[in-house]
């Protein structure tokens, strides 16, 4: 039996060999799995709201589909979000709720979902008794897509013995739509951020009710990929998020927010305008004094087909609306007002071969050398990009697209480490298994990489996403070791130690750990620098390239 080396090194409070023995066999799945149901007991928990009665998940007790706020319907689309309607008697927790609505992570992209969507799940170890440290994670999906249930966090929250809660927020058009007449009857003055307001909400939740999980609610750590991660940014700048969480892992956050501003947002309230105005006109409701009410009746569905056409590239987003953001984090970093809590930082080596990778869908395969040079030279500094990165520079043009996408997401990774290492404790790492194996892309020919996304089967240990894939991904024996190394990091981050003993701070070294199957190795900042061609990278506003070239790519797909 190979047993996952032991994940909390040092001290342990007062647990005993015992809890590493118990903590060694759970990467034994077979055995795991074969463990005596629970008694209905255990599955019993009471909240504020009412008693929901839950399930066993793999070698976790879970609680699905919990509401943590009111439905947003009717009136309260586009609202903020208000405090869940209690129950009587024992709510089932054993099924997830609904998706909030969306497109789905399958090659036809088919809508799912409905407005009655704000739930999370709970996962909390068999036997836990005291109270445990909180990872709350938040899903990417580049705010137009995702749930909480892409993941599934039983084996990590067992083996680490972590209460874990995943949550549903509101996405697209429902979640950022703003308007004049949406400010006027806030009581905040303000709309948009509907999807941060959700994930703050789900804050508040877990503050109020983890204890009957066995969580601690002085212990919670926000983790979040992509999305998740670039959301975890924002609250970090947030005011009303202040004290509700004390470390946070981030995954792949597509931006350097806190020390460029925020690339790829709508930076103003009078930018994200145009969208929602033209989403209202899109269904007649631009004209007179019931544009409210005209946009609150048109079916959920149908927003959601219009969204796309009437927001175009990067999707809804992050605004600074006054209340959630009142100003720019670049700001509020600089005044030094941000939570300057322990962070856990770091991108996939490959972030851009994700993207490229839809390139194999078009008739002839990837770009030529010609649509390489079309897509970047509209583009700002075009004619610098394309001496930086001539389109043959990694073998093809498709490459080369991604190498260009990966360093300049590294290099923003690497200079927002290095701001907030000044502050507080970073650790820094980059995901480098460059044969992991493909889990988002699934048509024929998608090839695996160190690629957006690819990380997280390796921290979790279960399918990605779960609704296309019933079993967790066939690891290699080295690819295993890289896998319990990385469930053990994260594991310890969130108890409030180091991800490994040998694993140094960024804040003491400025050393990037690189996660290999072969081994991780320590990077310094220069030589990581190098890597991702940060010196050019530096003189090029991050992420302005990929917004403009992401438009053309998606063009050409």
């Amino acid at each position: 039996m190979h047993l996952v080396p032991t994940p909390f090194p040092g001290k342990r409070g007062p647990k005993t060999v015992a809890a590493v023995l118990f903590l060694g066999a759970l990467s034994y799945l077979p055995a795991v799995a074969a463990a005596a149901p629970l008694p209905p007991a255990e599955l019993l928990v009471s909240t504020r709201s009412g008693a929901l009665q839950g399930t066993e998940v793999g070698p976790a007790r879970a609680f699905l589909g919990v509401p943590y706020a009111a439905a947003p319907v009717g009136k309260l689309r586009w609202a903020k979000p208000g405090p869940a309607t209690p129950w009587q008697g024992v709510r089932p927790a054993t099924a997830f709720a609904s998706k909030c609505p969306s497109m789905d992570w399958g090659p036809a992209r088919t809508l799912v979902g409905n407005e009655d969507c704000l739930y999370l799940n709970v996962y909390s170890p068999n036997g836990t008794k005291g109270p445990r440290p909180v990872a709350v994670w938040f899903h990417g999906g580049g705010f137009t897509g995702g749930s909480s249930q892409d993941v599934d966090p039983s084996v990590f929250a067992a083996k680490t013995e972590v209460v874990v809660v995943t949550v549903n927020y509101r996405l697209g058009a429902l979640g950022f739509t703003s308007l004049p007449e949406l400010d006027a009857e806030s009581p905040t003055k303000s709309s948009g951020n509907y999807a941060l307001m959700d994930q703050q909400a789900a804050l508040v939740w877990v503050q109020q009710n983890i204890k009957a999980f066995g969580g601690d609610p002085r212990r919670v750590t926000v983790v979040g990929e992509s999305a998740g991660a670039f959301s975890i940014w924002a609250h970090i700048a947030s005011p009303h998020a202040q004290g509700l969480f004390q470390r946070a892992i981030v995954m792949s956050g597509p931006n350097s927010s806190l020390s460029d501003g925020m690339p790829m947002v709508e930076r103003t309230v009078e930018q994200a305008r145009g969208p929602s105005s033209k989403l209202a006109a899109e269904f007649g409701c631009d004209r007179g004094p019931k544009l409210l009410e005209c946009m609150r009746a048109v079916p959920a569905a149908k927003l959601v087909t219009a969204a796309g056409a009437a927001r175009g590239w990067p999707g809804w987003t992050i605004i600074l609306d006054g209340y959630v953001l009142p100003e720019q984090p670049k700001a509020v970093r600089e005044r030094g007002t941000v939570a300057t809590i322990p962070i856990l930082s770091g991108n996939t080596e490959n972030e851009g071969g994700f993207f490229t990778q839809f390139n194999r869908l078009r008739p002839g395969g990837g770009w030529s050398e010609e649509e390489f040079r079309n897509a970047v030279l509209p583009a700002p500094f075009g004619n610098e990009i394309l001496a930086a990165y001539p389109p043959l520079k990694y073998g093809s043009p498709d490459d080369t697209f991604a190498a260009a996408i990966s360093d300049q997401w590294a290099c923003g990774t690497n200079k927002i480490n290095s701001v907030f290492a000044r502050l507080t404790t970073v650790y820094a790492y980059e995901f480098a298994d460059r044969n992991a194996p493909s889990t988002m892309l699934t048509f024929p020919g998608a090839a695996g990489g160190a690629f957006h996304t690819a990380e997280i089967p390796y921290v979790f240990q279960t399918s990605y996403p779960t609704e296309i894939h019933a079993e967790p991904p066939a690891f290699s024996t080295s690819q295993r070791a890289l896998s319990d190394r990385m469930l053990n990091a994260w594991g310890d981050f969130v108890w409030g130690r180091p991800p490994a003993a040998d694993w140094p701070a960024y804040s003491s070294t400025g050393e990037t750990m690189i996660l290999r199957p072969d081994g991780d190795i320590k990077l310094g900042a220069a030589e990581f620098r190098r890597k991702h061609n940060c010196e050019f990278w530096d003189t090029t506003r991050f992420g302005d390239w990929l917004v403009n070239t992401g438009n053309l790519a998606r063009r050409s797909d």
